[in-house]
């Protein structure tokens, strides 16, 4: 500015100049914010560098809407199925098979403490007992009836250790074997020593099934019967008691009627082998062959649990699985 305080003329070139500036300038601002605000094309490096960036974005999402979907899918399943359950109706005859082979177990076990009393006075008889070893001393006859007590707690001791291994379907089977050849043996025995080895035999067998048969109809029932049949189940016991009273008045007069006595035992035993073979579900142990192979699930509702059991028995059942 000081250079243009020397003449006339260039103080108005100064002016002039400073005028056109006062104009141009703000033209040119608007021109640079625009250059510099305007989209550019992309490099083809730049360009692929965002779409590997989208991808990526992408790819970690997807689990997240999967595992959504999946859970939306199973919460609307499971809504389904418990608006379809009904718990008041209950399938008799899936869930009559499933209690009755197991109550068999029940039955014998009162039926041996019925009939133990009747069998004492047709073994010590002189003219009914058909041996020569029927003069037992009382200790003996403590023998007689508490052997099958003993074998009984043995039986509950092993079932303990090893039931849940087992499954309660094979132990139901070992106890029916068990008081099928124990039964039979009492009825054939010769000696008092063979008679107290059978008694053993049986009540290891009265161990297993009272080990099994409880939670077998546990697992087996549907909820709304289930306290019922586990009662029921104490009651057919009461009805084995009477049943044992019933078979000594039957044979209590006949010569070796306490062979028959116990002998009645063994065809129960049978059938309750057969049933638990052939028809029954094991609770841990499910129906796997040719027709059904789907175990029951480990989490979910009851409905869901008891469904899939009855629908398993009914084709086992059926497909004679």
């Amino acid at each position: 500015m000081l250079q243009c305080l020397g003449t006339p003329t260039s103080i108005h070139s100064c002016t002039r100049a400073s005028h056109k500036r006062r104009i141009l300038q703000p033209r040119m601002n608007r021109y640079l914010i625009g250059w510099l605000t305007q989209p550019r094309a992309l490099t083809p490096n730049k360009r692929r560098a965002l779409e590997l960036a989208a991808l990526e974005e992408q790819n970690e999402a997807a689990p997240l809407t999967a595992v959504k979907q999946h859970q939306k899918d199973h919460a609307e399943i499971h809504k389904q199925q418990k608006e379809d359950f009904r718990p008041d109706e209950v399938d008799w005859l899936a869930t009559g098979l499933c209690f009755i082979f197991p109550a068999i177990g029940g039955l014998l076990f009162g039926y041996d403490i019925g009939a133990s009393s009747n069998v004492l006075v047709s073994l010590t008889d002189p003219q009914l007992s058909g041996t020569d070893w029927y003069q037992l001393f009382t200790f003996q006859n403590g023998l007689v009836v508490s052997m099958s007590l003993l074998g009984a707690l043995l039986g509950s001791l092993i079932a303990l250790a090893s039931g849940n291994k087992l499954g309660r379907r094979t132990e139901l089977i070992m106890a029916a074997l068990l008081y099928g050849i124990g039964a039979g043996g009492m009825g054939a025995s010769g000696s008092l020593n063979p008679l107290l080895a059978c008694r053993v035999l049986y009540g290891l067998g009265i161990g297993f099934a009272m080990h099994a048969a409880p939670a077998y109809i546990a697992e087996t029932s549907p909820p709304s019967v289930r306290g019922l049949l586990i009662s029921l189940k104490e009651a057919i016991i009461v009805g084995g008691i009477l049943a044992g009273y019933y078979a000594g008045y039957l044979f209590i007069n006949e010569v070796g009627g306490w062979r028959s006595m116990y002998g009645v035992a063994a065809p129960l035993a049978v059938l309750l082998g057969v049933g638990m073979v052939r028809y029954s579900l094991s609770a841990s142990f499910h129906c796997v062959g040719r027709f059904v192979s789907q175990p029951l699930p480990r989490h979910g509702d009851v409905a869901e649990a008891y469904t899939v059991r009855q629908h398993t028995f009914l084709c086992c059942l059926m497909q004679g699985v």
